[in-house]
């Protein structure tokens, strides 16, 4: 079993709690009808907006995880994640950046 790093810890931890979030927001956004979202409250247009936006919110956090999983198989798991946190979560950059240097110094290691 391989040791997880620091970098995979601190990606895990903004990983669930990214979820949480989307979790929190979902749920208030279809309970209050007042909440001033921008998901639409009829019933067909607020179950498309929703569907599509639970869609890609899961794809992009599988990625986020598989990234975080992979981070030190190969580097290309950081980009995939580096990528992910430049246009989705700034806190991925962070774990991207850390898993990238840890690979570069195992490589020059080996």
């Amino acid at each position: 079993m391989r040791k997880i790093s620091g970098a995979q810890i601190f990606g895990w931890i903004f990983f669930w709690v990214n979820n949480l979030a989307i979790v929190a927001v979902t749920i208030i956004s279809s309970t209050n009808p007042n909440d001033p979202t921008i998901i639409p409250h009829d019933f067909l247009s607020a179950s498309f907006a929703l569907g599509m936006f639970i869609f890609f919110v899961v794809f992009i956090q599988g990625m986020a995880g598989v990234a975080i999983k992979r981070l030190h198989d190969e580097s290309y798991w950081s980009i995939v994640l580096l990528i992910i946190g430049i246009f989705f979560n700034w806190f991925y950059v962070v774990s991207a950046i850390w898993g990238m240097s840890l690979n570069q110094k195992s490589g020059d290691t080996k």
